[in-house]
């Protein structure tokens, strides 16, 4: 009975050090990467634009979600906003 109940014991400590290990893992800080979010206008060659929110990190990009905002705009349009502009993500 004694070295069942030693045996046991030393599982139960072995399996409580793998949880605080684990854990400890997990919890590691993350650094602070400071982020910027905007909102940018994502057209096609049929002059559809939906609006977009991007989020960029370190001059990458983390997120992208459509606002649900959307315009078609007619067939003679022209995109005003310079090249560098439309094509910059972050």
């Amino acid at each position: 009975m004694r070295k069942s109940s030693l045996f046991l014991l030393t599982i139960l400590i072995g399996i409580i050090l793998f949880f605080i290990i684990v854990n400890a893992v997990k919890t590691e800080p993350k650094q602070n990467i400071p982020t910027s979010t905007w909102i940018k206008a994502v057209c096609n060659e049929k002059n559809y634009c939906l609006d977009v929110q991007i989020t960029c990190s370190e001059d990458k990009i983390i997120d992208i979600k459509p606002t649900g905002e959307g315009a078609y705009f007619p067939e003679s349009w022209m995109d005003p906003r310079p090249i560098e502009l439309i094509k910059k993500w972050c």
